[in-house]
């Protein structure tokens, strides 16, 4: 694979970084999703995150050894995604971690659902897939995964990566 050329599946590992939730559960809120999950940095809890679905700010509730570097690494991932400069004003009304936060969890969740279906096939993504977008084979072979693979040279395998 092209290594210049990062799908969504890859981005969303890389933003992440050290990041994950565990007990991620979700379901449809009146004003969006409303999901909560225990806030993982390595293998350590460091707090718990819920959005109540009905368009609100999110409750976050991080312990406080890890509350400036939360911090700094939702600014640093609002300054990786977003096309405008931040300044004083850019988190006067929204916290870096509203955006920070979601995103995480969203990530994870698509890459969870993926996770689950890849057991017993073989997925891969396509350099050009949008997110969430995936394809899938059965390979009966160690030697048939390899024909897959050299057939699709551009695409991400995930089974291993997940």
């Amino acid at each position: 694979m092209n290594a210049t050329i990062e799908n969504w599946f890859q981005r969303s590992k890389r933003l992440a970084g050290d990041y994950s939730f565990k007990g991620l559960k979700s379901m449809n809120g009146m004003d969006g999703m409303a999901w909560y999950g225990v806030l993982y940095f390595g293998n350590k809890s460091i707090g718990e995150v819920r959005d109540d679905g009905n368009g609100g700010m999110l409750y976050v509730k991080i312990d406080p050894a890890f509350k400036a570097q939360v911090k700094a690494d939702s600014v640093a991932y609002y300054a990786a995604t977003k096309e405008e400069t931040i300044t004083d004003d850019t988190f006067k009304y929204v916290s870096a971690e509203e955006f920070f936060l979601p995103f995480l969890a969203d990530s994870q969740e698509a890459r969870n659902k993926i996770a689950a279906k890849c057991k017993k096939v073989v997925c891969a993504i396509p350099a050009d897939a949008k997110d969430g977008e995936y394809v899938a084979w059965k390979a009966g072979s160690l030697a048939h995964l390899e024909s897959i693979k050299a057939k699709n040279p551009t695409y991400f395998f995930l089974n291993g990566n997940v």
